[in-house]
């Protein structure tokens, strides 16, 4: 394996002073060193160790790209080019210098090896991770682009507070990277760079790999053992040749329980002709028992989420947080499935429990009703999605939905869906409500009080800020009007049906008019 000057001349400072050369390269050209005889040839990317004779460049110049060691006291000596010149104390043995620099290339080539035979055998990436160690001595790690772990090496070493598996470190340290624009202006780079500790708490460097031209995953060094240097960035570059081929031929971890039950759920909610009973059977392998009530959410993620790709760390977060739950990606929003006999717990408790990060990730929550059984999974997402848009549409300041608060209005949208409202509503308040345009009257107002307040007309007198006396005769015109006495307990619940059809209708009446 051929290595940098910059990695091979950090290395021996750590062991000698010695004066560097002016220019360094953390290209990996450089072959391993020999002693210079006189009259030989200097050729690029050679090392030189200078022992008794040193080279004449008086008529053949000296290849920029070459490394010489000389020591002091060597006549002639400042002759020499001083850009690939590094001069070593007079004390410091040549053979030894020799050595060292030979057991940095067995070491490495040691590393080059082993990196080759877990790739011939199909090893994993966290064994490609462990042999790396030894050369860079800090932390590693592989995320996807969304900030879940792929593999790790040596993370422990963070401290449970910082370790980036943690899912809520995890999740605390996305919603800081997304907002972050030096962040967002590395995500395709192709080359090494480092990222400052303002945000992780850790200087690290970072790769990004690619997958159909696009960055898909990163491979992190984090500085923790030892203090970053500028050769580390070159080993990355090799190290990251075969992590790219171990990713890209899928040579990872194979699907745990969680994921299993992940493709039951996605399966369920994408094939509407799917068997129930074989999904029943599927999902009482997994723990998942018919007898046992379920929970559906839906998280509807941000733009910020879709374009830093942070759903899968949501997902684990959620699943983290949440014991018997499943989370998984769903037509841009994620999903969520609770079994509530597993998590031992409520709603509420849930909700308590997600509460402060729906509101740190910029996320909405949406909560369907709790159903003993599988067979009303589908429709239990179904009542999560009806929550999320008539939440959003009636309360966009709340950060939590749940289909209970929005049943009635989800009634009436899904009735004036065909049929407007105005040809569903009870036929005679369509009169009363002509008969207020006409006449500037406000029986439908009085009407609509009289019947909220349960009948009660000293209470409706009193909100329509009108007296009883007049209120009681707005009341015996609406009765001739719609020639009823307002007693019959289906006509009633009828005409509340309408005033709750009609404001339905309405939205859409405009919208046909613009």
């Amino acid at each position: 394996m051929k290595l940098s000057t910059t990695y091979l001349l950090d290395t021996l400072n750590d062991c000698y002073n010695f004066t560097k050369c002016k220019k360094t390269s953390d290209i990996f050209c450089m072959e391993r060193p020999v002693f210079y005889l006189s009259g030989m040839k200097i050729e690029r990317c050679k090392i030189y160790i200078l022992y008794e004779d040193l080279p004449d460049f008086s008529e053949t110049p000296c290849p920029p790209d070459c490394l010489l060691l000389g020591f002091k006291g060597q006549p002639a000596l400042e002759k020499l080019p001083s850009d690939c010149l590094c001069v070593f104390s007079a004390d410091l043995s040549p053979f030894v210098l020799f050595q060292q620099i030979q057991e940095l290339f067995n070491r490495c080539d040691a590393w080059e090896e082993n990196l080759h035979q877990i790739q011939m055998k199909e090893g994993s990436i966290s064994q490609m991770l462990e042999a790396s160690y030894a050369i860079f001595q800090n932390p590693i790690l592989v995320q996807n682009l969304d900030f879940t772990v792929v593999s790790s090496c040596h993370m422990e070493e963070l401290g449970e507070d910082e370790d980036f598996r943690s899912p809520a470190r995890n999740m605390d340290l996305i919603n800081s990277m997304k907002q972050d624009p030096i962040y967002n202006r590395v995500r395709e780079l192709d080359d090494v760079f480092s990222f400052p500790d303002y945000l992780t708490g850790f200087r690290s460097l970072n790769l990004n790999i690619k997958k159909f031209g696009h960055t898909a995953f990163r491979i992190t060094l984090v500085e923790c053992g030892r203090p970053l240097k500028s050769g580390d960035a070159g080993f990355l570059k090799h190290l990251g040749t075969y992590v790219e081929y171990a990713l890209l031929h899928n040579l990872m971890q194979r699907p745990s329980k969680d994921k299993t039950l992940n493709s039951i759920l996605l399966n369920l909610l994408s094939n509407r002709s799917a068997d129930y009973m074989s999904i029943s059977r599927q999902l009482t392998s997994c723990g998942w028992a018919p007898e046992h009530s379920y929970l559906c959410m839906m998280l509807a993620v941000t733009y910020l989420d879709q374009q830093n790709l942070t759903e899968n760390a949501i997902c684990d977060y959620v699943e983290n947080v949440i014991h018997g739950s499943c989370a998984f990606s769903f037509r841009e929003n994620i999903v969520i499935y609770v079994d509530m006999d597993l998590f031992g717990g409520s709603t509420e408790d849930i909700t308590e429990k997600l509460i402060y990060f729906i509101r740190d990730s910029f996320l909405k929550l949406s909560l369907s009703y709790t159903v003993t059984g599988h067979m009303y999974l589908r429709k239990q997402y179904l009542q999560a999605l009806a929550a999320h848009e008539l939440g959003n549409a009636q309360k966009p300041y709340l950060w939590i939905h749940a289909f209970r608060d929005f049943a009635l209005p989800y009634i009436f949208s899904q009735a004036v869906r065909q049929i407007p409202g105005s040809m569903l509503c009870h036929e005679k308040l369509l009169l009363l409500q002509a008969h207020d345009k006409e006449q500037g009257t406000e029986y439908m107002r009085t009407l609509e009080v009289y019947l909220k307040n349960h009948l009660n007309a000293v209470q409706s007198a009193r909100e329509l800020y009108i007296h009883r006396s007049t209120f009681l005769y707005r009341l015996e015109r609406i009765r001739a009007l719609l020639d009823s006495d307002l007693t019959d307990y289906d006509e009633l619940l009828y005409l509340m049906i309408s005033f709750y059809l009609l404001k339905e209708d309405q939205p859409k009446r405009q919208d046909d008019s613009q």
